[in-house]
């Protein structure tokens, strides 16, 4: 019973460990608020988790209320996810817990190909065009912030860093529903070799090397011994075309400008300043992983 779940225990936390009955006696659950947010994206990602859960996909799994939703039950004027609680680490730095990852994800992308219906894109991640680039510098004018100092040396860069994107013809590469946020904070491992992916939030269609090259540089980096590894795991499952792995910076690079164009529309165009943080990390690995283009090659061989 979701709802009484909700009620106990969930009316002032967004994201809690709670304990219930069930069939089988007590289970630990984690209790997710989705106050606010748009429910058919919510209920898109819960079935999408499910549908991975009900093929052996090493993902939580979603417990289905009695509302018309499936997914989402409210108490209180809050909305409200249930998934089982998995018990687990974070990633411990192990070559072998990220080339676990690699083969988890390359499985998902294999069963994610079979998933039906619409998913969201990601319009805040596009390029900012040049009235978007004008309105920042304007409103950056006379500004003193560090912070504003940085975002006015990003946004003078912008343009030349789209420039360098062109060579990146994402419509020559394999594009298929991915799992774009595979990170540290969303991958729990049981053990070094078993590893759970979080947040099917970040299911969105996208060219499959783009979210290979996230999840590889967030776990292992640009050493190519290690980028190596990761990639010929997850190509063991998941073949990769030899472009895919050679272009492994510039769609690390893709990625973090995304992320860049993100965080800047949501400051001064939404009034959001929650990802202000990111701006700075992001940009040095956009221009950090330009400057590896080229060193893999043979990164599959």
């Amino acid at each position: 019973d979701v709802e009484a779940v909700a009620t106990e225990h969930g009316i002032n936390s967004s994201n809690v460990v709670v304990t219930a009955a069930g069939p089988a006696g007590p289970r630990r659950y984690v209790l997710k608020e989705v106050s606010g947010k748009e429910e058919h994206v919510i209920r898109r990602a819960g079935e999408l988790q499910r549908f991975a859960f009900c093929r052996d996909i090493p993902v939580p799994e979603m417990i289905l209320c009695t509302e018309p939703a499936g997914m989402v039950a409210r108490d209180a004027g809050k909305a409200y996810t249930l998934q089982a609680f998995c018990e687990g680490h974070e990633f411990d730095g192990r070559l072998e817990s990220a080339t676990a990852l690699a083969v988890a994800l390359a499985r998902l992308h294999v069963v994610l190909r079979e998933a039906n219906g619409d998913l969201p894109d990601r319009p805040g991640y596009r390029d900012l065009d040049r009235r978007e680039l004008a309105t920042i510098e304007a409103t950056l004018a006379g500004q003193r912030s560090a912070w504003e100092r940085v975002a006015r040396r990003v946004v003078r860069v912008l343009p030349s860093l789209y420039t360098q994107m062109d060579g990146l013809d994402e419509d020559e590469f394999p594009t298929q529903p991915v799992h774009i946020d595979c990170n540290r904070k969303n991958v729990l491992f049981r053990t070094p070799r078993d590893p759970v992916i979080l947040d099917f939030g970040s299911i969105i269609p996208l060219p499959r090397m783009q979210a290979v090259a996230f999840a590889c540089h967030r776990f292992v980096g640009f050493g190519r011994r290690r980028v190596r590894r990761f990639l010929r795991a997850y190509d063991e499952i998941d073949p990769l075309t030899p472009e895919e792995a050679r272009q492994y910076p510039l769609f690390v690079s893709r990625e973090a400008l995304g992320r860049v164009n993100f965080v800047l529309r949501s400051h001064f165009f939404e009034g959001f300043f929650g990802w202000d943080f990111e701006l700075a990390r992001q940009f040095r690995i956009t221009l950090r992983a330009l400057t590896q283009a080229g060193l893999y090659g043979e990164v599959l061989s």
